[in-house]
């Protein structure tokens, strides 16, 4: 489970209130509001874009990161960093590009916005197999 934020209504990632942001996208191992999930999105694109690693198990360090940085896990689906793409470590929780991708179509949905960041299909289907 995340530090923060798994069922009282408030981001793991950030700590703000489901009342101070737009839309709040909860799972069983935590939630991530839509401002989080934009900027874990551009940091993944920004990484992409700068030739980041794209093999299995690349670990993207943001802010200081400790404890190991999370036992190296997504705080949201569990899935270890052996198992996922990239993973985002912040200083308290962890989000897998899986959990990103997944996320941000789930804001665009409900907001009804274009989601420009999922790019494969792949990536979403495996996200949403990890939920149920």
């Amino acid at each position: 489970m995340t530090s923060r934020g798994t069922t009282d209504g408030t981001c793991s990632f950030c700590g703000k209130l489901v009342a101070e942001v737009s839309l709040l996208v909860t799972r069983p191992g935590g939630a991530i509001c839509d401002e989080c999930v934009k900027l874990a999105a551009d940091i993944l694109a920004e990484d992409t874009s700068s030739g980041g690693a794209s093999s299995t198990g690349a670990l993207i360090v943001v802010g200081a990161a400790t404890g190991g940085a999370h036992e190296a896990a997504c705080s949201l689906c569990h899935e270890p960093l052996e198992n996922v793409t990239k993973l985002i470590a912040g200083p308290r929780v962890s989000i897998c590009d899986c959990c990103v991708a997944g996320a941000h179509a789930e804001v665009g949905r409900r907001a009804r916005l274009p989601v420009a960041h999922v790019r494969e299909v792949g990536i979403l289907r495996r996200w949403l197999r990890r939920l149920s």
